[in-house]
């Protein structure tokens, strides 16, 4: 009886295992695919990338920024989102015209239209910059 009552347990263990290993072990489907944006052009005065939505698998992003330039200081890189048909600023940041800088991570809006907007303000140096970030595969390029 007490052999019995083991065999059972053994097996209802095996059993429980065994599913609990198949069931980690299963592919699970992506919902997107995400890569990292390169993004790079130079720009005078100020320029606009192309739209994209919904940023990160969380709703958050980390900007890097190489730049290089004839002048020196910093110039204005901003996250836009369209509401109601108009822009608004939504995230602003100040990279370095020579060197790369790195945002903190941050939220951003979900399923909203964005935009990023560069501002060569206080210098007509030409800068040149290459913009990387995380997004999903509606980037367009």
């Amino acid at each position: 009886m007490i052999k019995k009552k083991i065999l059972i347990s053994a097996i209802l263990s095996f059993a429980l295992i065994f599913t609990l290993f198949v069931g980690l072990s299963t592919p699970q489907k992506a919902s997107a695919n995400w890569t990292t944006v390169h993004k790079s052009g130079s720009f005078s005065n100020y320029v606009y990338t192309k739209t994209f939505t919904s940023l990160g698998h969380t709703g958050q992003m980390q900007i890097t920024t190489t730049s290089h330039s004839s002048a020196g200081g910093r110039y204005t890189l901003i996250l836009e989102h369209k509401v109601n048909g108009h822009w608004h600023y939504y995230r602003t940041m100040h990279p370095k015209r020579n060197g790369t800088s790195r945002s903190s991570t941050f939220d951003c809006p979900k399923s909203e239209t964005l935009r990023w907007k560069l501002i060569n303000s206080g210098s007509n140096s030409r800068v040149y910059y290459n913009l990387s970030f995380l997004a999903n595969s509606s980037w367009g390029y």
